[in-house]
């Protein structure tokens, strides 16, 4: 976020002013660095239930973070579905092979002829009708998720017949 608030500021100002990079000399500024660096790994450690700080890793953004645990989660053949919509999420799987859905045309799995509540739509997987669908929910995050849920059946085969009963 933008805002952040007076101590974070006051504490970064301390850190520029008395600590140099962790990890790069034996020198006083160096080992501050590294020391706080440990601590803060400590504390988010505890704070998340990760049995050690050694296995906390902070990154510069969430787009790394992200490409870090997505590409060493995914196993290799895995099947990664993701809103197409967002780019975002689609810079963050650059390179990786995936099911796009969401609502425009350019994605593997998307919905079209939506109602006014988005509760009633046809769904569209590979560029060929699939199934249409009229959920127990209304609004365009509800059918997003059932756009999701649609792209996993359409990859693993699942008759469309199959996934309007389920949804």
């Amino acid at each position: 976020t933008f805002q952040k608030p007076l101590s974070v500021s006051y504490a970064m100002q301390r850190a520029m002013r008395t600590m140099s990079s962790p990890g790069r000399g034996g020198y006083a500024a160096a080992r501050a660095a590294e020391e706080t660096a440990f601590r803060c790994r400590s504390l988010a450690a505890e704070l998340f239930g990760v049995p050690s700080p050694e296995q906390v890793v902070f990154t510069s953004n969430a787009t790394h973070a992200l490409n870090i645990a997505i590409r060493s989660l995914v196993p290799e053949g895995g099947l990664i579905v993701a809103n197409g919509d967002d780019k975002n999420t689609l810079d963050a799987l650059d390179g990786l092979s995936l099911v796009r859905f969401g609502m425009a045309e350019t994605n593997d799995v998307y919905g079209t002829n939506f109602s006014e509540d988005y509760r009633c739509f046809d769904v569209v997987c590979g560029g060929k009708p699939y199934c249409h669908l009229e959920l127990g929910v209304i609004g365009r995050h509800n059918a997003m998720n059932a756009l999701a849920a649609c792209a996993v059946c359409w990859k693993f085969s699942i008759p469309a017949e199959a996934v309007q009963r389920a949804l």
